[in-house]
């Protein structure tokens, strides 16, 4: 069973000069438990984020990365964002 849980994200900020987008929605959402790994993590923010300050990373427990430094902005929405994860992922928490 794996524990997602608040993923350190880093950077995904807005496009606009006033501010920093703000998370309104994760998935998988914060401390979900789940029976099989998703292939994939998506969050949405109140607003774009530009493309220029777009990051995001999951870690594990032991502090590695296990996304695969993919992180892209929706085509129709661009203020949501995901990332690709490498399989198989073991389980524990990310």
């Amino acid at each position: 069973m794996m524990r997602l849980s608040a993923f350190l994200l880093l950077m995904a900020a807005a496009g606009l000069a006033m501010g920093h987008a703000i998370l309104v929605e994760a998935d998988p959402g914060e401390d979900a438990v789940i029976e099989q790994p998703p292939d994939v993590v998506r969050l949405r923010f109140d607003a774009p984020v530009g493309k220029r300050y777009l990051a995001l990373a999951v870690i594990d427990a032991s502090h590695q990365r296990v996304d695969q430094r993919d992180a892209e902005r929706d085509m129709l929405d661009p203020s949501i964002i995901q990332v690709h994860l490498r399989q198989p992922l073991a389980p524990g928490a990310y």
